[in-house]
């Protein structure tokens, strides 16, 4: 299965601390969009082929990358990067 994380929100600057204890839970629940109905997402790693993180600051999530990297999970880094002036985003 490939976990999209973060295409909703950025989970890698943000929510690093939340990702670390669903990884640790071996699930998650995540709403759906379009119903707002709850579903489940195995996090155990045989159930898992790649995580793919959506971010514009991997910074904060390298140590949540290595505890992925030592399980030998894939994963890709989405890395977002934009040309708006320095007045719109800071980082």
């Amino acid at each position: 299965m490939i976990i999209s994380a973060s295409y909703r929100t950025d989970i890698p600057a943000f929510h690093g601390k939340w990702f670390n204890r669903q990884f640790q839970q071996g699930h998650c629940w995540v709403h759906n969009p379009y119903n707002n109905k709850p579903y489940y997402v195995s996090l155990n790693p045989q159930d898992i082929d790649v995580f793919v993180f959506w971010t514009r600051n991997p910074k904060p999530f390298l140590e949540s990358l290595v505890k992925v990297k030592n399980l030998k999970l894939p994963f890709i880094i989405q890395w977002t990067i934009t040309n708006y002036p320095k007045e719109l985003e800071k980082s």
